[in-house]
């Protein structure tokens, strides 16, 4: 399924528009360092950002630069990060500093090649860094994103629908070229906002008010209750990468 371009222009308008009154404030956005932009991307893996802004401060003020951060004992390092659970991310983060010290002359790279050579980056990851730090035009796909892509424009997609054609076309599709880092940032920030998992606002979301989610479209009626939320009502949320 090929998106007009009239409907992807119209989803980047409204969801830019939605972001300029409500896009969240934290401390790694905006920051123009991509080893800080690096740590905050491999700390808010499958961890909501709220329990990351505590962890995210203390680790940058006891390792400000990665040269400071490999020559810290792996043990400090899982010391700072238990409240975020995931034990083998320390370990990540520790062998992800030592090998930028290696391989890239202590620079953390900005290409998303070399991002994803390094040890616990993945294509997320390394997107992310790609587009937050260098201002790369490219898409960040999760669950949170594919929920929204798949309700607004109609997508069925079922499985491990983050790596179908479809959506990683859809998701490229939309991303806006001028201004990448505040589209994606409005995306993740839209998602955890109204287009939750379970019981998505569509009575307060820009799309579902004009009546141009597909998903908002088919909710309508049924005694009270929109079939939308009788659908998702009682399934399991689903794992947020981010929120």
């Amino acid at each position: 399924m090929r998106l007009e371009d009239r409907s992807i222009a119209r989803f980047r308008k409204l969801l830019l528009a939605w972001a300029r009154k409500n896009l969240r404030e934290f401390p790694w956005r905006g920051e123009g360092d991509t080893y800080r932009v690096l740590l905050s991307e491999m700390m808010l893996r499958r961890t909501r950002a709220s329990q990351v802004v505590p962890v995210f401060k203390e680790f940058v003020r006891r390792y400000p630069t990665l040269e400071e951060l490999t020559r810290a004992p792996t043990h400090d390092v899982r010391s700072v990060l238990r409240p975020l659970g995931l034990h083998w991310r320390a370990d990540d983060i520790a062998t992800m500093a030592r090998e930028v010290a290696e391989h890239y002359h202590g620079v953390v790279p900005a290409s998303r090649d070399d991002l994803q050579s390094l040890t616990g980056v993945g294509e997320y990851v390394s997107n992310a860094v790609a587009c937050f730090s260098a201002g790369a035009s490219v898409p960040i796909i999760d669950t949170n994103v594919v929920r929204v892509l798949s309700r607004v424009f109609g997508l069925r997609l079922g499985g491990e629908a983050r790596r179908r054609k479809e959506i990683r076309e859809a998701a490229s599709a939309c991303v806006d070229p001028a201004k990448p880092a505040l589209y994606n940032y409005a995306l993740l920030d839209f998602a955890a906002a109204l287009c939750t998992a379970r019981a998505p606002l569509c009575g307060q979301c820009p799309y579902g008010q004009r009546n141009l989610c597909e998903f908002a479209r088919q909710a309508q009626g049924v005694g009270g209750k929109t079939r939308a939320a009788q659908r998702i009502k009682g399934r399991g949320v689903s794992r947020q990468t981010r929120s």
